[in-house]
């Protein structure tokens, strides 16, 4: 066991965990098992560790001013308790993140990413407003129950009434006995639920969670499950699927999360005129024939040009068939059915998401 591990980390190793860094944090890979694991988020419930989310809040009368000029959804009128997916962008409207943004009460706004170094434009972008950027990473660790059976597990730990915490909102609430912030999200294309606490309360709450979703199947999960589900679900992952400040949010499929009715942000204008051109390129799923996976950066070739690249691929049970993701010509990637090649594999141009094309059972 190591000593700088979190407390949650130190419980992990003890369930045969294989850790993976990744931007400076030692995130769960696997508990021997990816398939079965991430199984059990599509069938039943699962529990994944996210303490490795980089969390700041916005603090000042300013926050949700500060937070509206930084992103590219409107946060200028959201109510207490509402949460929104947006991308970050640059001036030239290119995506430097795509995080969540938690409006937690009063001159409180809460921004979780995945990479530390998004901070110094977090740090840039508020200047000139009065608020205070706060780091928050260590102080604010987090786990994610996710699948069909997250609510009715959850709820035997919980004061909250779930049934009334809609999607995309969250609430303070006591879970386990510790006082945390619940959040109706996640990261899985399923019903799900982020938590988030200091450290030593999201330990107990990981333990209490795996005991009450015991009968229930319930497994820890890590990265490599989350691959698979998020495959299925066309959820992008920075630094795998695109590189900040490579491509669009229009190329990265997130031109419903810009709203340029809005006032001003951060890479408007651009975004402005990009939003009437044709993406140069998009990301989209690939549905591959036979067996074999390729691997991330493989070529893909249409009508023997190179088109793009794979950026993730996976063997999915729940679809019977190898899936991935790609970076590919803008026409080509807004043709479902055209054909292309990955080295010796056959494949074609999938829509996404691949798995529940409505998305409708985040929201059951």
């Amino acid at each position: 066991m190591t000593a700088d591990l979190t407390p949650v980390q130190q419980l992990q190793t003890e369930l045969g965990v294989e850790f993976y860094e990744w931007d400076g944090w030692p995130w769960p890979s696997n508990f021997g098992n990816p398939v079965e694991e991430y199984l059990a988020v599509r069938n039943g419930v699962g529990i994944v560790e996210n303490s490795g989310l980089r969390k700041w809040e916005l603090r000042g009368p300013d926050a949700l001013r500060a937070a509206d000029r930084l992103v590219t959804q409107d946060c200028s009128d959201m109510p207490v308790g509402r949460v929104h997916y947006t991308p970050v962008c640059n001036e030239d409207g290119m995506a430097l993140d795509d995080i969540t943004v938690f409006h937690l009460g009063s001159e409180r706004v809460m921004l979780v990413s995945g990479l530390l170094s998004s901070e110094a434009h977090f740090r840039d972008s508020t200047s000139g407003f009065d608020v205070e950027l706060v780091p928050m990473s260590d102080e604010r660790g987090g786990v994610q129950i996710q699948g069909p059976r997250s609510r009715d597990v959850l709820g035997r730990v919980t004061n909250a009434d779930l049934g009334e915490l809609p999607y995309f909102h969250c609430r303070d609430a006591a879970v386990a006995g510790e006082e945390c912030i619940l959040s109706r999200t996640g990261y899985s294309g399923e019903l799900g639920y982020e938590i988030f606490g200091p450290p030593a309360s999201v330990a107990t709450v990981w333990t209490a969670l795996l005991e009450a979703g015991e009968e229930d199947g319930i497994r820890p999960y890590g990265l490599e499950a989350a691959d698979y589900l998020r495959v299925e679900s066309g959820l992008i992952f920075v630094t795998f699927d695109y590189q900040p400040g490579e491509l669009s949010p229009y190329e990265l499929g997130l031109g419903w999360a810009v709203k340029l009715d809005k006032g001003d942000f951060i890479g408007k204008d651009a975004l402005r005129r990009l939003a009437d051109e044709p993406p140069r390129q998009a990301i989209t799923g690939l549905a591959l024939d036979g067996d074999d996976v390729p691997d991330p950066e493989s070529a893909v070739e249409h009508e023997g040009e190179l088109a793009g690249t794979v950026t993730v691929a996976v063997c999915s049970a729940v679809l019977d068939r190898v899936v991935g993701l790609a970076v590919l010509d803008g026409e080509l990637a807004g043709s479902p059915g055209a054909r292309v090649r990955v080295g010796d594999i056959q494949g074609e141009v999938a829509s996404l998401p691949l798995y529940d094309p409505d998305r409708q059972r985040p929201r059951g």
